[in-house]
C-alpha cells in the first residue's frame, strides 16, 4: 500500500525502490509479480527508458499469461511505433490478438495496428485492419473512427468513390452534432478535389442544413460553397451565401465583404 501511495503521489524513484523491495523480499508471488509490474512502469515515468524496456522483458518472460500481460505487449507496440521500429511494433500489437484479451485492449490494438500499417504506407494491409475493426467491434465511435481512417487512406490512394461512401457510413445522420458536420464537409471537400463541383456545392449546403450546432464547420461551408458557386459562375447563389457570412459575428465576414465588393 505504502508503495503504491509513493506511485499514485508521482514519487516516482521512491515507489521504484519501494516496489523492487518487494519483488526481492516478498514471498507473496502475486505480490512480487505486481511489484515488477509497477516498477516497469515507475522507470517510464522516470523517462528511463531503457530500463523500463528491460523490466517490461523480463516481466513478459516470466509472466507471459498474467492479466497485465497484454498491456505490456500494448505499451511494447507504442514504443516501437514511436521509433520507428515498425516491424516490431506490429509484432506486439499483433502479440495482444492472438492470445486471449479483454474486446477493448484488443481492439484498441487493432487500431494501433492498422495506425501502423498506415505509417509504414502500406495502406491496402492498414484498410484491411480498420475494415476488420469496424466489423468486430460493438461501440460505434471506434467503428465510425475506423470508416473515417479508412476514408483517409482511399482519398490519399484518389478512390473518392470508396472514400466517400466510408465517409457516408461513418455519418449519423439523426444526430445534429459537430462530429456529424464535419464529417459532411469532409464529404463535400471529397467531391470538389474530384471536380465535381455540382455535388460538392449540394453536399457543402447540407451542413449549415442538417447540423447547424457544429457552428465552425456550418461556416467553412457555406464559405466553401460559395467559392464553388464562383467556380460555377452562379453568381446569385455566390453572393446570397456570401451575404449571410457577411452579416455573422465570424472571422469569415471580412473575407465574405470583400468578395460581395469584387
Amino acid at each position: 500500500h505504502h508503495a503504491n501511495a509513493l506511485y499514485n503521489l508521482d514519487r516516482y524513484a521512491e515507489a521504484l525502490g519501494a516496489f523492487k523491495r518487494i519483488a526481492k523480499e516478498s514471498r507473496n508471488e502475486g505480490l512480487r509479480m505486481m511489484a515488477r509490474y509497477q516498477a516497469a512502469w515507475s522507470y517510464r515515468h522516470l523517462k528511463k527508458e531503457s530500463s523500463a524496456v528491460d523490466e517490461f522483458a523480463r516481466f513478459l518472460k516470466d509472466y507471459p499469461k498474467s492479466e497485465m500481460a497484454n498491456d505490456v505487449r500494448f505499451w511494447f507496440g507504442e514504443y516501437y511505433r514511436s521509433k520507428g521500429k515498425y516491424d516490431k511494433a506490429r509484432e506486439s500489437f499483433s502479440a495482444v490478438l492472438e492470445g486471449p484479451a479483454e474486446n477493448d485492449i484488443a481492439n484498441e490494438a487493432l487500431y494501433q495496428l492498422a495506425i501502423t500499417l498506415a505509417e509504414e504506407g502500406r495502406t491496402n494491409e492498414a484498410i484491411a485492419r480498420f475494415k476488420e475493426l469496424a466489423a468486430r467491434s460493438s461501440e460505434e465511435p471506434l467503428k465510425r473512427t475506423a470508416y473515417r481512417r479508412i476514408a483517409l487512406l482511399e482519398k490519399a490512394k484518389r478512390d473518392y468513390s470508396s472514400a466517400i461512401d466510408n465517409l457516408r457510413k461513418a455519418l449519423d445522420a439523426n444526430e445534429n452534432t459537430e462530429l456529424n458536420a464535419q464529417i459532411q464537409y469532409e464529404i463535400a471537400e471529397i467531391f470538389e478535389e474530384n471536380g465535381s463541383y455540382i455535388e460538392a456545392s449540394q453536399e457543402y449546403l447540407k451542413v449549415p442544413y442538417l447540423y447547424p450546432k457544429g457552428s465552425f464547420w456550418a461556416v467553412r461551408a457555406m464559405l466553401k460553397c460559395a467559392l464553388v458557386f464562383e467556380r460555377l459562375e452562379k453568381w446569385d447563389e455566390a453572393r446570397r451565401l456570401y451575404e449571410k457570412l457577411a452579416a455573422m459575428d465570424v472571422e469569415e465576414s471580412k473575407f465574405a465583404k470583400g468578395r460581395l465588393e469584387w
